[in-house]
């Protein structure tokens, strides 16, 4: 990469080595020329990697600055953009609906702040505060192009939500405003990713980060077109380049570009490690890590390890089907390595660990091997809300017959043609809309009460509560 650079005054070919194609320059691919060196930092801690590619990192960014045509954002040339995502206006373009100049315009921005941390590092002061004045310059460009006051994103679409979460381009009191309006892109798409290369790997991870744990879960799980698990599904043992490489008949997608052991969209798994496992954060080399795991009803087993230079984290728990719904959790701490341990809704009953009762659920480990466990403060059975479906109520009995005492309205819904047309929304919404579903307020709220003190009929089943 660094002697294509050279060659071509800091622009990253779209080939390296270029094999003879001069084209290039386009954000995201191009970008792995400060993000690599920068992620093998993260990894080992060995500034080397920095000093080595130093020159390289900001030659590309610098490139970006001379070649845009609109000052502090990167405008004017060829962009992938969303590649391969599936909302695009035009299927006969694979770069997606998101606008392809937000998209460079925010790895502009990221690379520029990059090589001012690595600046930082390097002990090279001038340039640290240069690209960190000129990120600053990026991030406000940005938000004055595409943000509004009220934190309003002027992008519907995943991709563009996921980035400007994930990079911090939102401010901190509009976030929420922006998860809600992500959660809402996503119910309009009935909880399905539309995202391509781009803004695949990002849009599970600010879900959890911001709170909605839940909905990334069900995005992970999903198993029909497309998701991850449709792959699996189709026999799928390595990533294909395309959510439906192999089409539901075994066919290969005729739009081309089937590789089926291409990586992109496999980036969910550092939603996997830092969320679902637990490995929040950590320092570059893995001195000192973060363990906070998020759980999830359908996910009641986790385990998995991290290696680094100190040696291999292990980490594993399970959401027990007792009576108190105790947490069992197993971590082993490599000698060298410290941990900091947060666990969720343990606020109150206090934690055991190693036979030793803490009095919250924060607390530091070092080496050693340690069994913990806890009642959380708050059990994790899934229940039904009133954002129900019908269609998911319908397949309850005992629920059916208990809102059937309240109103006779899911009778409608016994014909199977009511029900499809219809069943996707829930009672509240469907009465708000439509006069024939008649449902005093009253009768509303009574049944909205049962919706949310009643345990989904799977986990019925599952811990014989029936």
């Amino acid at each position: 990469m660094a002697v294509e650079q050279k060659a071509h005054d800091g622009m990253l070919t779209m080939y390296a080595p270029a094999m003879g194609v001069d084209d290039g320059g386009a954000a995201v691919w191009g970008d792995a020329a400060t993000i690599v060196p920068w992620n093998m930092y993260q990894a080992y801690g060995d500034p080397a990697i920095l000093r080595q590619n130093y020159q390289a990192m900001r030659s590309w960014v610098d490139w970006i600055s001379n070649s845009t045509k609109t000052p502090n954002l990167w405008t004017g040339g060829f962009q992938f953009g969303d590649w391969i995502a599936l909302d695009g206006e035009n299927p006969a373009l694979p770069t997606g609906k998101t606008d392809e100049d937000f998209i460079a315009s925010v790895y502009y921005f990221y690379s520029s702040k990059i090589v001012s941390k690595s600046a930082a590092i390097l002990g090279k002061k001038e340039d640290a505060k240069k690209y960190a004045d000129q990120a600053a310059a990026i991030k406000e460009a940005i938000q004055k192009e595409y943000i509004t006051a009220n934190g309003r994103l002027a992008i519907d679409t995943q991709t563009g939500y996921a980035l400007a979460l994930y990079f911090g381009l939102v401010p901190e009191n509009q976030c929420q405003r922006v998860v809600h309006d992500l959660a809402v892109r996503l119910g309009k798409d009935n909880d399905h990713l539309k995202t391509g290369f781009v803004g695949t790997p990002f849009i599970c991870q600010v879900l959890s980060k911001f709170g909605n744990h839940k909905l990334a879960t069900k995005i992970f799980m999903n198993e029909d077109f497309p998701s991850w698990l449709y792959a699996v599904n189709m026999g799928a043992t390595t990533v294909w380049e395309r959510w439906n490489s192999v089409q539901e008949d075994g066919t290969m997608n005729p739009d081309g570009m089937n590789s089926l052991n291409h990586y992109s969209i496999g980036a969910i798994m550092e939603w996997g490690y830092r969320y679902l496992l637990g490995i929040a954060d950590h320092t570059p080399g893995y001195k000192t890590l973060t363990f906070a795991p998020n759980y999830d009803y359908r996910l009641k087993k986790v385990s998995g390890y991290y290696a680094s230079s100190y040696g291999k984290f292990t980490a594993s728990y399970q959401i027990e089907t007792d009576a108190k719904h105790t947490i069992q959790l197993s971590l082993t701490v490599p000698f060298g390595q410290t941990v900091k341990v947060q666990l969720p809704r343990s606020e109150k009953n206090g934690v055991i660990v190693n036979g030793e009762k803490k009095a919250i659920g924060q607390f530091t480990l070092t080496a050693g091997s340690y069994e913990i466990s806890y009642v959380p403060d708050q059990d994790y059975i899934e229940r039904y809300t009133a954002e129900t479906p019908v269609v998911q109520i319908m397949a309850d009995p005992k629920l059916v017959t208990e809102i059937s005492k309240e109103t006779d309205v899911l009778s409608f819904f016994k014909d199977p043609n009511n029900l499809n047309n219809l069943g996707k929304m829930s009672l509240g919404t469907l009465a708000s809309i439509l006069p024939f579903i008649n449902i005093a307020p009253e009768t509303l709220a009574k049944i909205n009460h049962l919706l949310e003190s009643t345990p989904l009929l799977s986990e019925r089943k599952e811990r014989g509560m029936d």
